[in-house]
C-alpha cells in the first residue's frame, strides 16, 4: 500500500481486527519516496494486466465456483 507518495507498507497483514490481534503476520513500513515510487510504478504496471471483475461476472459463476471462492 502506498500513502501520499511518502511511505509504503509491504507485508501479509490484513487491516482487520483478526489479523491485527490473532494472526502471526508482519508488514514493513518504508519511509522512502524512491521505494514508494518504484512500488507504485509496479502496481500501475500490474493493473494494465488485470481484468475488472464485476458483479455481473460474479453472478455468471456457478454456485460451486462462488462457494470455492471463499477459500
Amino acid at each position: 500500500m502506498m500513502v501520499d507518495s511518502l511511505f509504503c507498507t509491504v507485508g501479509s497483514t490484513n487491516l482487520n481486527s483478526r489479523s491485527l490481534r490473532y494472526d502471526y503476520e508482519v508488514n514493513a513500513f518504508i519511509f522512502d519516496k524512491e521505494t514508494t515510487h518504484e512500488l507504485n510504478t509496479m502496481f500501475e504496471h500490474d493493473k494494465l494486466d488485470s481484468t475488472l471483475f464485476t458483479k455481473e461476472e460474479y453472478k455468471k459463476r456457478s454456485g460451486w465456483k462462488r462457494f470455492v471462492g471463499w477459500f
